[in-house]
Order: structure tokens, then sequence, then C-alpha cells
């Protein structure tokens, strides 16, 4: 039987009990926490740095979701404490070295509300939701892909969450009786998650869509711009200027031509049309027994289709280095053969002989010729290279 999710409704003359009232609340806290873990991804969304401030580090105001969907507000700067970091990282079999530091969610109860006749002992009326500074060793692992709660269940209401959110390592000194010496958000394989989106289709609904990969502003952050406007570069690929313009590496505009500011490296195949009429050039040396290759962006498909035809020629290239005596101005060359059978193959054979020689004199070798391969199409083709 299917489980139902219950919205509170209210009626005039409705006698509301303490019930009614948290089950609006729990309603619309577990409505954010689904939009949360299933609309974005999880992590930090907003600052939480950590920063050298005197002889301290320290943690800045920030916010992040955790894998339930449940908001950690950091609403303060917090001084990273020496002891605590003895006491769990250290303590627990660490040395000199980085270790990792998290935030989870924390709640206690708190006295903040009134209540009529309220006795010492009664249930408290508020609960403080803060957060927690929490280290680990790097040999202690820790889930960075956590299990979401089922998809009814609101956020975890634990009084202090196991679910962490990496802000990145602290990196520790024994010396001077233990201090921190350093931060920084990565260390070898393991990076903080960053607060994303999960969506299958992105709108701009002002025909300009941007991806950053840093904040607007920070010079070289490469950096996407999709333009409905500006027919010449519907598309850019490039680098942040320094004032959250994009310095154009790659582009392609509205018909598809494509500028890019660099070399271009295919380790594959790239595929085009070429059109009827369309002539492409193929020429150099190949020696006999050799396949003449076809210009780019013909294929031995499109020849045998008869959407090509193919003009060659060839002619022998004589080097006086194959002369049995290349020294010796007696031997002469004379071209026996020289010609391109219909599977292009090429077929020279250069017979050397010596003036004035006998029969023992005379020497066939395989000849050099110097080709040109002219493509002419003569119907629509897709042509590759």
């Amino acid at each position: 039987m299917t489980i139902a999710i219950e919205r509170p409704v209210y009626v005039d003359g409705q006698v509301l009990g303490a019930s009614d009232l948290q089950q609006s609340l729990d309603y619309v806290r577990d409505e954010n926490a689904r939009h949360e873990r299933y609309l974005h991804s999880w992590g930090i969304a907003e600052g939480l740095d950590v920063l050298s401030q005197g002889d301290d580090y320290v943690l800045q105001p920030g916010f992040a979701i955790d894998s339930s969907g449940a908001p950690i507000v950091v609403s303060e700067a917090v001084v990273l404490e020496r002891q605590q970091i003895k006491e769990e990282a250290l303590l627990s079999g660490g040395d000199n070295g980085f270790f990792p530091m998290f935030i989870v969610r924390a709640e206690a109860e708190s006295d903040g509300g009134q209540m009529m006749g309220r006795r010492p002992g009664a249930a408290a009326t508020r609960r403080s939701e803060s957060f927690a500074v929490r280290f680990r060793r790097i040999a202690t692992g820790w889930d960075e892909n956590q299990t979401s709660p089922p998809v009814a269940e609101g956020p975890e209401d634990a009084d202090e969450s196991n679910r962490v959110v990496l802000i990145g390592f602290v990196h520790w000194s024994d010396a001077d009786g233990g201090n921190v010496i350093g931060f920084q958000r990565r260390y070898e394989s393991f990076v903080p998650r960053y607060a994303g989106v999960r969506a299958d289709e992105v709108l701009a609904r002002g025909g300009l869509l941007t991806l950053r990969t840093r904040r607007t502003g920070q010079s070289d952050a490469p950096m996407v711009v999709v333009d409905d406007h500006n027919k010449q570069k519907s598309f850019v690929l490039g680098l942040d200027d320094g004032t959250g313009r994009v310095n154009e590496v790659f582009s392609i505009d509205s018909k598809g031509n494509v500028i890019a500011k660099g070399d271009i490296k295919a380790e594959g195949s790239l595929t085009g049309t070429i059109e009827s009429g369309d002539t492409r050039i193929e020429s150099g040396l190949v020696i006999d027994g050799m396949t003449l290759p076809l210009p780019m962006g013909i294929t031995e498909e499109k020849v045998q289709d008869g959407n090509v035809a193919l003009h060659i020629t060839v002619t022998p290239h004589i080097d006086a280095e194959t002369s049995p005596e290349p020294s010796n101005q007696l031997f002469q060359p004379i071209v026996t053969k020289c010609f391109v059978d219909a599977d292009r193959i090429v077929h020279c054979t250069i017979r050397w002989f010596k003036i004035g020689g006998n029969e023992s004199d005379i020497v066939n070798v395989a000849g050099t010729v110097s080709y040109l391969v002219i493509a002419a199409v003569t119907a629509p083709a897709e042509a590759s290279s």
C-alpha cells in the first residue's frame, strides 16, 4: 500500500494541538530537504574558507547542504581549536601532516519560548540548528558518496549528524607544542564537494547562458558562453578576462563555422560534406608497389560508389643513388615501366645499364615516382579525414 505524505489543513473552530503545528513545520522542512537532495547535489554552497589571521586559522561564515538535504549554516567566523585537533586527529594515531577538516549539522534543545504554567523539566519549545567542526586522520575513511534518506523522509534529525561535509585539510606541526601551520582545500586525490544542480535541461530566459568554473572576475578561469543574440559567436569557450567577460579561445557561429585560437589535434576522424564540383588534390613521392593515397576528405567508399572521379599522373623520379655504382657515370637509367593500376598501386621499374658493358652490367631496381592525384566530386558526399 502506498503511504501518502500528509499536508496539514486547518478549519475554523478547530482545536490545534502541538502536533498539528509541528506537522506544519515538518511538512515544509521535509519538502525543502527533498528539493535539496534531488534537484541539487550536496556540498559547500557558499563561503566556508579557512583563512590565516595572526597565529590562528579561522573558518569563515558560509553555507552547506549535507547529504540528507539539511542546511548547515556557519553564521560567524570560528577559530580552529588546537586542542580539538590533538584530541580528534593526533591522539587517534595521527602525526605531523595534513588532517581532513569537516563540518556536520548539530542540533540542541533551546529554552526560547514561553508557556503558561510551565513546570521545571518540561519539554523545550525550541531547537537550535548549528554545526560542529570535526577533524580526522587521512587514513580514517569517510563516505564521500553518502546515501540519501528514503524519498519520503526529511532531513536527518540527530543531535549531531554523521553526514560530514569536507572543508579542506589543516597542516599540523608538532613544533612548539603543536600548531596549525597551513590550510589547503585539496590534498592528494581528496577534494571538497560543492553544491550543484541536477538537471537535464538548463534554460536561459534572456538568451544568454554562462557557465563558470570560478566566481566572476577570477582571471583565466575557464568559462563557456552560449549567446543567442550573437550570431557570429553563438558558442564560445574561453577564459575569464578578470572582469567577468570571456577571452575567446574557441567559438562557433550560428552557421556552424569554427574559429580556434591555437593548434587543433584530432586523434580520431573528422567528417563533413563535400559538394558536387569540389576538387581535392594529393601529391608526393612513393615507391614501386605502394598504393597511392586519396586526397583528404575522399574515402574509398565514395570512389567505389562513383561519386568521385580520380585523375592520376605519375612521373618517374630517377635517383642516381639507386645506380649500381653511383659514382660511375657510365651507368645510365631507362624507365621500363611506370603506371598505376586500377587499385592505385604504383608499378615502376628503372633499368640501369653500363655504356659499353655486357649483359651482367644490367640491373633492374624498384623506381620512385612523383604523383599527383586529383579527385573531382561528381555527387555530394560525406568527407572524412
